[in-house]
């Protein structure tokens, strides 16, 4: 359990592994099903213990968040490439980084919803 609890947490839990599977295994249910194992056993890494507090504060605060992401956008921009793509960042190993878009949702929904008159 301690060696592989990261494994359950690499999943995006969008369930597209269970609308593929031939099978029809709900592949996602079982994953969600292990995280609930390994937080229950308190197995959960301690650097993802840690990102879950920090994720949990800022989605529960939507101007928290909103400045977050107005942000982080100029950053993507800007942010070096060797901090992305060095051998200690595991996740940019196998990814290239998606351009950041030109607006937010919010953004985009704000300037475009039709108000109601």
């Amino acid at each position: 359990l301690k060696r592989y609890s990261a494994l359950p947490f690499a999943s995006t839990m969008n369930g597209s592994c269970t609308k593929v599977c031939p099978v029809k295994v709900n592949i996602h249910e079982q994953i969600y099903k292990w995280r609930e194992v390994i937080a229950e056993k308190h197995e959960v890494p301690f650097v993802k213990q840690e990102v879950l507090k920090m994720a949990g504060r800022l989605l529960a605060s939507p101007t928290l968040y909103r400045a977050t992401v107005a942000s982080l956008g100029g950053a993507l921009k800007r942010l070096p490439n060797f901090v992305l793509y060095n051998p200690l960042n595991i996740w940019g190993r196998g990814r290239d980084l998606p351009e950041a878009p030109a607006e937010t949702f919010h953004e985009w929904y704000r300037k475009n919803r039709k108000l109601d008159k």
